[in-house]
């Protein structure tokens, strides 16, 4: 069974016809990585799957609740500390922070994090709530080779528990983490 199920969407900002007919499916426990060029509309098609806009037409069906990272998620934090920031929905955060390295951060205050940190904190919090459907927007912009070695792993090691949808230019890292590779336009364009 898919958890996310998207037909013949279509999508315009302004006059501009961002998505035109795309159809994807997001198996439960299955991890499926979107590439394609600048401007594709893949971070649109995120936004979608996960609830957060509406297509002008077609249908997105999402079983169960979504988690949605965006880019540069570090600038979204509004806590004083890390660990009110991951348990804000009141969900349990221990198990979120030990999974992405940040025991010991409980206490500190998200803005005196690194920006990597500040990264893994926001995905902490994504994470915490236990989403149905994780939809992961370029989540290794500014991480370092071992950080996503690390992400990679702990997506996979998630991958029965959940549907994933991952946004990224980064190639190797979604060969890493995905069953299925989707392009919006060519793979090529992809590394533009």
């Amino acid at each position: 069974m898919s958890a996310l199920a998207v037909r013949d969407l279509h999508a315009y900002y302004g006059e501009s016809h961002v998505l035109q007919g795309v159809s994807l499916d997001v198996p439960d426990g299955g991890a499926v990585s979107l590439v394609g060029r600048n401007g594709a509309g893949k971070t649109t098609l995120a936004r979608l799957a996960a609830g957060l806009l509406t297509p002008d037409s077609g249908a997105s069906r999402l079983t169960g609740r979504a988690g949605y990272l965006p880019q540069d998620s570090g600038r979204y934090l509004v806590c004083e500390r890390v660990d009110d920031e991951v348990g804000l929905g009141g969900h349990k955060s221990t198990r979120a922070l030990r999974d992405l390295g940040l025991v010991g951060f409980e206490h500190r205050h998200p803005r005196d994090l690194s920006s990597g940190e500040r990264e893994r904190v926001t995905l902490a919090a994504v994470l915490a709530p236990d989403p149905d459907l994780l939809v992961l927007d370029e989540p290794t912009r500014g991480m370092d080779p071992e950080r996503k070695e690390e992400l990679a792993a702990l997506v996979r090691a998630q991958a029965r528990r959940r549907a994933t949808l991952v946004v990224t230019h980064d190639l190797v890292f979604a060969g890493d983490v995905a069953d299925r590779e989707i392009a919006l336009g060519t793979r090529e364009e992809a590394l533009v």
